[in-house]
């Protein structure tokens, strides 16, 4: 009998659906289970934390937070990798990663939370998980638990945007964000049909959580249609990615790859990481950073710091090669390590 892994999730996190696209690549025998009201008890004998995903193991232990625990299943299974032997790629990718998951977040939460259209939808199917079978099938209750529950689900989310500082202050740092990075990966997915080539990369696994889930919100999804068709093609592509042929080598990919990490990576994300990281240290309120003329202010949070540090010790440990400080320094992400 084969082991059988349980992914709980849900469509609309981006951490639990690309925790599943990575399970398909690497072929792990898994159930994906929608949380829900029914499984809760299931749920909760496993949770540590009251996040999604949860991953089960066949020996009933639990594994949750997407980025370690890949990084584990990847280390004891057999499989197709994520991870480029060559050292330098795997930074980049791992580097990669840490954007999209604490970054690109940010897109997906103010589209989600700050627009008519996107929150209603979002709202009523994340109300369907926590709503029993059985009332959703009573005529004019369900609807009117439904939307009740919808109701209550989008100002609790709306609440939480400090989180993330996704307020109507900071759109035009993070919609500006977004498109950038939908033009430069647009250009770059024209080539390859992955991140580094031929089959995905931890980085890929990253990026497509978060750009999946924008792309199942309305305004979003009209963005990637107009303005970027080989990312909806990589989008559709990720859903079962599969391992089509080698990664290339940074020579091939930089002259695509370097604006992402230029742009964004050394633009955005770690000028914001570092001053999250410094503002909590301090103990300030709040912080912010300049982008492309424009102020993006937010509260410190605990766990992106945390997870920034985890990035800067992997840096440090690293067998540094001369290519990778050379290709840092040109995209200007060395100095922001360090």
């Amino acid at each position: 009998m084969v082991d059988l892994y349980k992914i709980f999730g849900v469509e609309l996190s981006p951490y639990s659906v690309k925790v599943r696209s990575y399970f398909r690549y690497k072929g792990i025998h898994h159930k994906w289970i929608v949380r829900s009201f029914e499984n809760q008890k299931e749920y909760n004998l496993y949770a540590k934390i009251p996040i999604v995903p949860l991953v089960v193991t066949p020996d009933n232990k639990s594994l949750q937070d997407s980025t370690p625990l890949m990084e584990k299943l990847e280390s004891e299974i057999e499989g197709p990798s994520m991870i480029p032997e060559d050292r330098d790629l795997a930074f980049i990718s791992r580097l990669i990663e840490e954007y999209a998951d604490e970054w690109v977040n940010k897109p997906l939460f103010h589209y989600r939370w700050n627009y008519k259209k996107d929150e209603k939808s979002a709202s009523k199917e994340i109300a369907t998980y926590f709503m029993p079978q059985f009332i959703k099938k009573i005529p004019f209750v369900g609807w009117l638990l439904l939307n009740l529950l919808s109701l209550f689900i989008a100002n609790r989310q709306k609440s939480r945007r400090h989180w993330l500082g996704t307020f109507h202050k900071n759109k035009k740092v993070v919609e500006g964000s977004f498109e950038t990075l939908l033009g430069i990966l647009d250009k770059h997915f024209r080539e390859r049909p992955y991140l580094f080539g031929e089959k995905p990369c931890q980085g890929d696994f990253g990026l497509w959580g978060q750009l999946y889930n924008l792309y199942l919100d309305p305004t979003p999804k009209t963005l990637i249609q107009k303005k970027a068709p080989n990312v909806e093609k990589w989008i559709h592509r990720m859903l079962s990615p599969k391992e089509e042929g080698p990664y290339e080598s940074l020579n091939t990919l930089e002259s695509t790859l370097s604006p992402l990490l230029e742009k964004e990576v050394a633009g955005v994300f770690l000028p914001w990481a570092q001053e999250n990281h410094r503002a909590l240290k301090e103990k300030e309120k709040s912080f912010k950073i300049k982008v492309n003329g424009n102020y993006f202010e937010q509260r410190p949070i605990k766990y992106q710091s945390k997870s920034f540090q985890i990035l800067k010790d992997i840096f440090k440990e690293m067998e540094k090669s001369s290519n990778l400080e050379s290709y840092l320094k040109k995209t200007k992400c060395w100095e922001l390590l360090n």
